[in-house]
């Protein structure tokens, strides 16, 4: 499998591509298409950044690769059947899982912290 990454304005371009309600609002999103004609599946696996974001956050180097980790723990996840009855914390927190394995967890905590002075 190969995971694909985006801008916004990169990904709005790309034809037979899922839609992503809300993507102009998101600083980062993850996107999965799975198709299967009986024999072969076929996956589509995308990350999806918005620069515009990133920068009105602040983010640092750090802070995009965490959150790039997180998305790429939603999409880890998303094939792990022991989370297809979990609800949406556990979701999160096993994606952020993937970022403090990756020794990304302060820059994850700092890009949360900045997500969470907007709400």
């Amino acid at each position: 499998m190969c995971i694909d990454c985006y801008t916004v304005s990169q990904y709005k371009l790309q034809e037979n591509v899922p839609l992503i309600e809300g993507l102009s609002n998101d600083t980062f999103a993850y996107s999965i298409d799975v198709k299967s004609d009986g024999v072969q599946r076929a996956v589509f696996v995308a990350i999806i950044l918005s620069p515009e974001l990133y920068e009105l956050f602040n983010f640092t180097e750090m802070e995009k690769m965490a959150a790039i980790a997180h998305e790429v723990g939603h999409i880890i996840h998303y094939f792990n059947e022991a989370l297809s009855t979990a609800g949406t914390m556990m979701i999160e927190i096993k994606a952020d899982e993937v970022a403090a394995q990756l020794g990304l967890a302060e820059p994850l905590k700092s890009v949360l912290h900045k997500l969470g002075t907007v709400v």
